[in-house]
């Protein structure tokens, strides 16, 4: 059975859209800058994850949360690795 998709926190960010997806074969983070200016956001996810983006291929390691800074109007896809 698959996970349910579901929203992340993003803390006091309105700017900031983070949504979670866990079909059976991958989970995808995608997290959305919705502001013409930089921003810097901490997802909770669980320690020790990794992720990468599915259109650059960095690699983004969480410690107590993902640590991200996103450019104006960007958006990341991230595929759990």
């Amino acid at each position: 059975m698959a996970k349910a998709a579901r929203w992340v926190e993003t803390g006091e960010n309105p700017a900031i859209l983070a949504f979670l997806s866990q079909p059976p074969a991958e989970t995808l983070l995608a997290i959305h800058n919705l502001s013409g200016r930089r921003q810097v956001v901490d997802l909770p996810v669980t320690a020790g994850s990794r992720f990468e983006d599915v259109f650059s291929g960095q690699v983004y390691t969480s410690e107590a949360a993902l640590h991200l800074e996103i450019e104006p109007y960007a958006y990341l896809w991230l595929k759990e690795i």
